[in-house]
């Protein structure tokens, strides 16, 4: 279903008409509210009469109804989802048409939200939590090629989490575009019909190449880097832009801008080759490489790993320019290039090695002595580094820059940080911009420090005007 149904609902419109107005039936199901609308449909939540069994329904829009191949495909969706029969795909239990000749289909109701909307509110996933995703998303398109389905569409907002009596239960959605291998299938595109989502798409989709599981493969790759990242891998781009990067740019490393383990890198790489034959053969291949590089990286950390206390500073950085977004001149480039040599030098300097970078932000960690005296006398210091920072790059303007500072928990192995609460951003990183912000943690006991209790973060230099 592209129209995943979400806890945020509304009335039906009374331009929907009476048929499918609140209270309207459609065979045994009453109407309550619209979940979703989309190109291809509209989703309702409806209550059977004499079950009280809640459930949605799709239904095809009229347009799409008379035109072509739509209903073909419409119906197709929901065979093959009650093809699979898998739980954690979405059942499929009624397929029919309204009087007025539109298809739809009545399927199990889902009560949460899409993993794209999860990334959005609640940032990056840890590994850990990226695995327990992993394992049913796996499950579900293991089954999927074992009934040579091939989804060809697998992104967030195509996973769903749903609220199941108290557990979570992670269901793959949107079979719309799902490709049939059996033989004697009427196959409802050609070569030279790209189907799929372009932030998301294997390369032999985009040539018009043979389909097959390890397509699958490729965008389990792009939304295990999503999860990792908080962000598709190529960014947000043009199509033309995003099938050039998938089908030539190299492979980008999720440790390169979350902390992931290293081992992780080479999983992504080999489910996201240009070539399908370098691929995992499989989801549950590419699941149990996953899983494997993960222990492997728990066992190295856990045998030399050390609990230390480390202070943060995450540093972004924006030229200033006028015109829109994506269009900086050639020498505002420059100025943002330059500034972030200085800030990775200049906290380098003082002690803080790079933890994860960006094309214009980066999170630099340094790890603080044990006695308590001694822990404090470096914070100052390195609370100093980043405010003498602060000042090289305001001074000359043309840069708008935001400093966050925090103190917690890190895992370190010999001088590297590995791990800990220092690491988890959307724990402590504020949303407002501009400026030096710090948690308390960060600046306690300097002379920096608000002596009256505050909620929030702290700002100890002001945006610019």
């Amino acid at each position: 279903m592209t129209d995943q149904p979400t806890r945020r609902e509304r009335p039906c419109p009374a331009t929907a008409g009476p048929l499918l107005g609140p209270g309207s039936l459609i065979r045994d199901y009453r109407i309550e509210a619209e979940l979703a609308a989309g190109g291809f449909g509209t989703v309702y939540r409806a209550r059977h009469e004499v079950l009280g069994r809640v459930a949605a329904i799709k239904v095809l829009h009229a347009e799409i109804a008379r035109s072509g191949d739509g209903p073909v495909r419409f119906e197709r969706e929901a065979r093959i989802a009650n093809l699979i029969r898998h739980p954690n795909v979405v059942d499929v239990f009624e397929l029919d048409q309204l009087p007025d000749g539109r298809p739809y289909f009545v399927m199990e109701y889902l009560e949460g939200v899409d993993l794209e909307t999860h990334l959005d509110r609640n940032g990056p996933l840890s590994p850990a939590a990226v695995a327990d995703i992993l394992d049913p998303v796996c499950q579900a398109l293991h089954a999927a090629h074992a009934s040579c389905v091939i989804h060809r569409d697998l992104k967030a907002s195509n996973v769903f989490l749903a609220n199941a009596h108290g557990r979570r239960r992670v269901v793959l959605l949107d079979f719309g575009i799902s490709k049939l291998l059996s033989a004697g299938v009427l196959d409802l595109t050609t070569s030279r019909h790209i189907v799929g989502t372009p932030s998301a798409m294997a390369p032999e989709q985009l040539t018009g190449g043979p389909i097959d599981q390890r397509t699958d493969v490729y965008g389990l790759g792009v939304l295990t880097y999503h999860l990792l990242t908080g962000r598709p891998p190529y960014g947000e781009h043009s199509r033309s832009v995003m099938q050039h990067m998938h089908l030539h740019a190299e492979r980008p490393r999720p440790s390169a801008r979350a902390p992931v383990p290293e081992a992780i890198d080479a999983v992504v790489a080999q489910a996201m080759s240009t070539d399908p034959a370098e691929r995992q053969p499989g989801a549950l291949e590419l699941l149990a490489g996953f899983r494997g590089a993960l222990e492997a990286a728990h066992a190295t950390t856990a045998s030399r790993a050390t609990p230390s206390r480390a202070l943060a500073v995450y540093v972004d950085l924006r030229a200033i320019h006028e015109g829109e977004p994506g269009e900086e001149p050639e020498e505002a480039i420059a100025a943002l290039e330059d500034a972030l040599g200085l800030v990775a030098r200049e906290l380098g300097r003082a002690g803080f090695q790079r933890a994860m970078q960006t094309p214009c932000a980066g999170l630099f960690v340094r790890v603080l002595p044990r006695p308590a005296a001694e822990e404090q006398a470096a914070r100052g210091e390195a609370v100093s580094a980043v405010l003498a920072l602060w000042d090289l790059l305001t001074a000359e303007g043309g840069i708008h820059a935001t400093m966050a500072l925090h103190a917690d928990h890190a895992i370190t192995v010999g001088a590297e940080v590995k791990g800990g609460a220092i690491l988890h951003l959307t724990g402590w990183l504020p949303a407002a911009p501009g400026g030096v912000l710090s948690s308390r943690a960060a600046i306690e006991g300097l002379a920096l420090a608000d002596p009256e209790p505050a909620a929030g973060p702290i700002r100890i230099r002001p945006a610019p005007a």
